[in-house]
């Protein structure tokens, strides 16, 4: 399906910086809502010698006031959990959603198979900060947010 839009194969050392490169933006872009994860964290994608990281998303950012309870707030926080595979951009990075506060397995299963999708349409390119964007994006669909 996608082998005509994909550029050349990628060597490992261009693999390799293109991550790196990734990481560093996007530790620039998100700050404190990205951390690296210990070996031991237990998601259970990555092999001790790949880093994993952590990304916490919110159905609102640090300007936007959360509604009470009443009114239908919701403090729910997802963490999109990924490492590079070895190919990667040119391989699907290792990805796994998990409920950091507040999701139900359903609702996992859900952003999973969105997150999992945007990955095969998205190979060639580095990926993350749009699989991060897919996640804020139903993240506040979930609790009828606006993009105001």
């Amino acid at each position: 399906m996608g082998d005509a839009r994909r550029r050349a194969t990628m060597t490992p050392e261009e693999c390799a910086e293109e991550q790196a490169m990734e990481i560093e933006a996007l530790s620039s872009i998100l700050m404190d809502d990205m951390r690296a994860l210990p070996e031991d964290s237990g998601d259970g994608i990555a092999h001790a010698s790949t880093a994993c990281w952590c990304i916490e998303i919110s159905a609102y950012g640090d300007n936007d006031t959360i509604p009470d309870d009443d009114e239908g707030g919701d403090d729910a926080v997802l963490g999109l959990v990924f490492a590079h595979s070895a190919g990667y951009p040119e391989e699907a990075p290792l990805v796994k959603c998990r409920s950091v506060r507040g999701l139900r397995d359903g609702e996992l299963l859900e952003i999973q198979s969105r997150v999992h999708k945007q990955c095969e349409n998205s190979l060639g390119q580095a990926m993350i900060f749009d699989l991060v964007q897919t996640c804020k994006e139903w993240m506040r669909a979930r609790v009828g947010a606006s993009d105001a």
